[in-house]
């Protein structure tokens, strides 16, 4: 009986290396500046695969949530949801991931059992299969524009104040009771 040995000179696979190369490079620079991005944000800035796992977050994310980044790595998005979100977290993941981004209101868990009210921007496929949140506290954003408010109001009433003394030609002045010094 006679056996034939078949041997086959081995595919030349240099370009689709060189290419795969190129690809895993190209990732690996995308995932580096996004790293960097999201380091550097003072917005939450939260990471997740197709199923809703965390799979990165920044420090910005672990002190609005109350975890540290090793706790927040074992959670799911539908795991920190408040409810009503809890309840439909699954099909709310699901409408995202169709819709391509999402933003709005979304009330969130913390680790300490207090419930947060937060604004939040998401996109999907960041990366294939990553998709990421950026959130805000809503009360920190509400006493930023309180402050914005105060302060237009102040300039306004200063406005005011100096338009009224101008035409009643009056005018103000302020002692220094340290320094005895008299300002107009």
């Amino acid at each position: 009986m006679s056996t034939q040995t078949h041997i086959t000179e081995p595919e030349n696979t240099a370009p689709e290396n060189s290419e795969r190369q190129l690809q895993d490079t190209a990732l690996e620079e995308r995932r580096s500046f996004l790293q960097s991005l999201s380091d550097s944000s003072f917005e939450a800035v939260m990471i997740a695969n197709d199923e809703g796992r965390y799979i990165d977050v920044n420090s910005a994310a672990c002190d609005l949530l109350g975890y540290t980044h090793d706790e927040l790595m074992q959670l799911s998005v539908s795991d920190i949801s408040a409810e009503p979100f809890q309840q439909n977290g699954l099909v709310m993941w699901e409408e995202f991931i169709a819709a391509g981004s999402a933003s709005g209101e979304y009330s969130v868990r913390r680790k300490d059992g207090t419930i947060l009210q937060l604004e939040f921007r998401a996109l999907t496929n960041i990366l294939p299969g990553f998709h990421v949140s950026f959130i805000r506290d809503l009360k920190e954003r509400g006493r930023a524009e309180e402050k914005k408010i105060a302060e237009e109001s102040l300039r306004q009433t200063q406005s005011l104040m100096a338009e009224a003394q101008h035409l009643a030609q009056l005018g103000s002045w302020s002692r220094n009771l340290i320094t005895n010094e008299v300002a107009w």
